[in-house]
């Protein structure tokens, strides 16, 4: 699983890390503090996740979230952040999670193991999404 994890603290960037490689220690878990250093990073490496601050300068984490979204459709987003009155617009953009800071271990396991497009290293999630398993393919 690759992991990218966006927040201009570095910080709270690095031990959102730390705590994600004592979770899923297989991880490759990046720490970046701009958002468009994430962005340029994300037009050349593929990524699972992505944990996002929303308060940042240049780009807030909400237009970053988006534009990931674009590049890489099947990205999973969770917002890491001190505003919850953003909770909605979260939402709006299909986040799998929103967290309020200070993020608990407990609460990033939580938000990992309610992922939208869970990641299997077993192979089977290509698998599973061809064919008779796609909506509306019965309906045919």
């Amino acid at each position: 699983m690759n992991i990218l994890v966006v927040d201009d603290h570095r910080l709270i960037a690095n031990d959102i890390v730390r705590e994600l490689k004592e979770i899923k220690p297989d991880a490759d878990c990046r720490a970046m503090y701009s958002s468009l250093e994430a962005l340029a990073l994300a037009k050349e490496t593929q990524f699972d996740l992505a944990i996002l601050d929303i308060d940042m300068p240049l780009m807030e984490g909400l237009t970053l979230a988006k534009k990931l979204q674009e590049l890489q459709p099947s990205i999973n987003i969770v917002f890491a952040t001190g505003y919850p009155e953003y909770a909605l617009e979260a939402y709006d953009i299909y986040a799998s999670a929103f967290l309020v800071k200070p993020v608990s271990v407990a609460a990033l396991e939580k938000a990992l193991s309610h992922l939208r497009s869970p990641i299997m290293d077993d192979g089977l999630t290509d698998d599973f999404y061809q064919g008779g398993n796609k909506i509306g393919e019965k309906i045919k």
